[in-house]
């Protein structure tokens, strides 16, 4: 069973707590032989609610700030909307660090931003699935090199005609190619590694840094600097920030 969470007085920030849900799930399942493999769909999911509300998060409460100091609000206002329709969550990560400090920015041909994006993806195929069928062995495009990589680093080595057919089963549907703990691994380091990119860009007399710091210190998963086994992505990391995230030991 999940540990329940006590959200307390921070309730304007929830970011923290998607990760925590999702962090919990991929224990129990990976822990677990009689659930089912297909509950690894939920770490997906909320952690791609996480990034969403953490660039909400940042970016209202900016607005907020400004609003109390008298400064402009119009730009902040532009990242989250335009015309009156709200943009989408890859267009917020992309504009709102340029906006707050003076040009700071996601490298879109990084890794980290690929996987950024192959994991919205993923979250809106589940959100919005359609059952429509697919050829034995299909995986959606924007997955196929996460899959791979996770395989390939997890020193898997698929015979055969087709890789990615040979992966885990010709006849298996792509949800269940894709639920495992390594890629459940794999989309809670990309939140934790997008989340403390973000912070990086932050100055350090920005107190928006400091504040979700302390929130995370909450969670075991980040206080001990779990040692994510049995799969641990070599992200390419230039900052300690990024280092306590992501590759911290015990």
């Amino acid at each position: 069973m999940a540990q329940s969470i006590v959200i307390g007085e921070q309730t304007r920030f929830l970011s923290p707590f998607y990760l925590e849900l999702a962090s919990q799930s991929l224990q129990r399942y990976k822990r677990s032989r009689k659930k089912p493999v297909t509950g690894y769909l939920e770490v997906f999911i909320l952690v791609a609610a996480s990034l969403e509300a953490f660039i909400n998060e940042v970016c209202l409460e900016k607005i907020e700030r400004h609003k109390e100091t008298g400064k402009s609000t119009r730009y902040l206002e532009s990242v989250m909307s335009r015309n009156n329709r709200d943009r989408s969550i890859r267009d917020k990560w992309k504009l709102l660090s340029k906006c707050l400090w003076r040009g700071k920015k996601f490298d879109r041909r990084s890794r980290l931003w690929r996987d950024f994006n192959a994991l919205i993806e993923l979250r809106n195929l589940l959100v919005h699935y359609k059952s429509e069928y697919k050829q034995p062995g299909y995986v959606p495009k924007v997955l196929k090199p996460v899959l791979a990589r996770v395989l390939r680093e997890k020193k898997q080595k698929p015979t055969g005609i087709g890789f990615l057919e040979s992966l885990l089963g010709k006849h298996k549907h792509w949800t269940e190619l894709i639920c495992s703990a390594e890629m459940g691994y794999w989309a809670l380091n990309t939140g934790l590694n997008m989340i403390s990119h973000f912070l990086e860009f932050a100055p350090a007399s920005d107190d928006i840094k400091d504040d979700y710091i302390s929130m995370l210190s909450r969670f075991d998963w980040f206080r001990q600097h779990i040692d994510y086994r049995p799969y641990r992505a070599p992200i390419h990391t230039t900052t300690s920030t990024q280092s306590t995230f992501i590759e911290g030991t015990k």
